[in-house]
């Protein structure tokens, strides 16, 4: 079995105002102009003036950090960022890259190792198929032969086009490992991969057929599931909820209560073990696609958006793990 990881990267904010302000300069206090300003996973973002001011519409708080980043600087995450507060971002410049460093020679040939890379960042489904990179010269590798591990990076964010879902993707790539069972690069034999970084979405198109694409994307999807815990939401048209075999009451394994802008969610406990928390779930979507999924924490919160904490204690299998980059829909989707 599979296991992915979806690493997000979470913070707390608890304001109601509209706008986040602020300021980016370099060490000598220049002005860094064009410094792109976002909040990660969302269409939410803007580049800084001439003067290195910005102005970002915050109207709706979220659980995601706030992004600054500029070519050849180090890039910035600001957690809990705060509304009627003048900003003023440092950014230091990046003396060596990560390519400078990776240096072991693969046994593996570029070529091979890229397609394992598309293939399990992009996703093999209908949208991940008609994803293209558009700076693969940025993404290097390294092949640990000693755990049998792929590795992946890039200094710059990975510039996705996906025509499928009508949007360009900006993802910053921070952490990318397939782990395999023995020396290899066979897909059948992947024991456990993970992936994680922050993203940017621009839209491209929202014509119609895209719209209908993406409402289907939706459907099934880790954002839905999360959005469906925060405001009870069960049943044939949205998610089913199984311990093995057997439909069970999801108001009995998941306790939701408010917390301000979010939702604090409790999980009831199936370990048999003291001192161990583990529960594990089946899900039926509402097009009867199978998912699984594993809390091993006993609380999280979700924001209006979905996005969820503790993200390193829960697990995903089946339909759920296999949507990837080319499935990704903004944060912000639908709201």
């Amino acid at each position: 079995m599979r296991v992915i990881y979806f690493f997000l990267f979470l913070s707390f904010n608890f304001a109601f105002s509209q706008s986040i302000k602020g300021r980016v300069v370099d060490v000598n206090n220049e002005p860094l102009s064009g410094a792109t300003v976002y909040i990660d996973g969302s269409t939410l973002g803007t580049t800084t003036n001439k003067l290195g001011y910005f102005e970002l519409d915050y109207s709706n708080p979220t659980a995601s950090d706030l992004i600054i980043s500029y070519v050849g600087f180090t890039t910035y995450y600001l957690k809990s960022p705060q509304v009627n507060t003048n900003y003023k971002f440092v950014l230091q410049e990046e003396i060596t890259s990560l390519n400078e460093i990776v240096l072991t020679k693969n046994p593996f040939s570029r070529k091979q190792m890229l397609s394992v890379f598309i293939a399990n960042f992009l996703g093999t489904t209908k949208a991940g198929k008609k994803c293209t990179i558009l700076n693969l010269d940025e993404v290097y590798f390294n092949y640990d032969r000693s755990n049998n591990t792929l590795y992946a990076y890039s200094d710059k964010p990975i510039e996705v086009l996906n025509p499928f879902l009508g949007y360009k993707i900006f993802y910053s790539l921070i952490r990318f490992e397939i782990k395999f069972t023995r020396f290899t690069l066979d897909f059948y034999e992947i024991k456990q991969m993970m992936y994680g970084g922050t993203s940017r979405f621009e839209e491209t198109d929202n014509s119609p057929k895209i719209i209908k694409r993406r409402n289907k994307v939706f459907e099934g999807s880790v954002t839905q599931f999360f959005r469906n815990i925060a405001t009870n939401t069960w049943g044939k048209d949205h998610f089913r909820l199984f311990e093995g075999n057997f439909m069970v009451d999801p108001s009995i394994h998941f306790k939701v209560k408010d917390s301000l802008s979010f939702k604090y969610i409790t999980v009831k406990n199936q370990s048999k073990i003291e001192n161990t928390f583990f529960s594990k779930f089946s899900l039926l979507d509402s097009n009867k696609n199978q998912s699984g999924v594993q809390f091993r924490t006993p609380s999280f919160f979700i924001d209006r958006y979905g996005v969820f904490t503790h993200y390193e204690y829960i697990f995903f299998t089946g339909l759920m793990s296999q949507k990837k980059v080319g499935d990704m829909l903004p944060n912000n989707f639908g709201m």
